[in-house]
This record gives C-alpha cells, structure tokens and sequence, in this order.
C-alpha cells in the first residue's frame, strides 16, 4: 500500500513537459533560412540589419490582445514570441560556438513566474529548431551588441516597433534591448 501511495505521489509531483508550440503543420527551417539568406545576398558589405519582433499589446489593465508576430519578423525567422531582435551580419562574425555566423537570434528568458499566466516561453533550443538560427542569446546577457556597435558595421533597420512599453520589473524586455 506505501509502494502505490509513493508512486502515485511522485508521479503527480514531476511536472510535464509543456510543447513550446502546439503547432504541427509549421514551415520547415529551410523557408526561414532561404529567406535570410536572399536578404543577406542584397545587404551592402560591412553591415548589420536589425529586426525587432512586434510588442505585447495591452488592452486593459491585466489583459493583452492576442500575440501577432510582425511579419517581416516571422518571415525571416518563423519566431513567434515577443521580445526578440534578429541580427543578420554581412561579414560573418564569430558566434557563440566560435564559428563563424551571419545571424543571431535575441530572445527573452523563460520566466517560470509569468509562465502561469501567459503560457510557456521558448528557450534556446526551441528558437534554433523552429528557424534554423543556431546562434541564439538571451537578451539578458551582457555583451551581446559588442560585435554590432564596437565593428564599424552599417546599421540596417526598416523601423523601430510602435507601442513598446516599459516593464519596469524586467530589464531585458524589448524597451530595454532598444
């Protein structure tokens, strides 16, 4: 009787693995890929485009509209989660691997807290197999705008997003990374 009461406790206690995406019928990384790649044919040498992913919109206090990427966003990288940048750098630069890359993907911690309300976030491993990108940082990190700013790299970016709010509890949101 002790034997089934601990296995039925340890089972209920050990949380489930939650899919990032429920999602079954996605493009396949080879779109995302091509699609940069065609962009990074036509950027001028020595330059870096930025793309931003679309903000949280809030409708009232405690509730926000439903998530919709920015196209040209999802486009070049099949991401759809806020709080991201997308750089594509022509020259390469040296990724996080040591490798040379000519695209890093930003994006927002897991945060287990807010995860409750909000759904499960992606982490680094989720943002490299939905786009092929395998350069993948966390917007906390520090460092990661060196090689952009300190390299002499022409600065490519179509707009800066509208409606990006503050949140005053989290420093590595997308008004911080602007």
């Amino acid at each position: 009787m002790l034997f089934c009461l601990g296995w039925m406790v340890s089972s209920f206690s050990q949380q489930p693995t939650v899919p990032y995406r429920y999602d079954t019928d996605l493009l396949p990384d080879s779109f995302f890929i091509r699609n940069r790649k065609a962009l990074l044919d036509r950027m001028p040498d020595s330059s870096v485009a930025v793309f931003f992913s679309a903000p949280v919109r809030n409708r009232s206090n405690d509730v926000d509209y439903d998530y919709h990427q920015d196209p040209d966003f999802y486009y070049l990288t099949g991401f759809d989660a806020p709080d991201a940048l997308l750089f594509l750098f022509k020259p390469a630069i040296k990724g996080l691997d040591g490798q040379p890359v000519t695209e890093r993907l930003v994006i927002h911690a897991r945060d287990a807290s807010s995860e409750r309300w909000t759904g499960r976030m992606a982490n680094p491993e989720d943002a490299t197999s939905g786009s092929g990108i395998r350069d993948v940082v966390l917007s906390s990190e520090t460092g990661i705008f060196n090689e952009v700013f300190q390299s002499g790299y022409r600065v490519l970016t179509k707009r800066l997003p509208q409606g990006v709010v503050n949140d005053r509890q989290d420093e590595a949101d997308l008004f911080d990374l602007l």
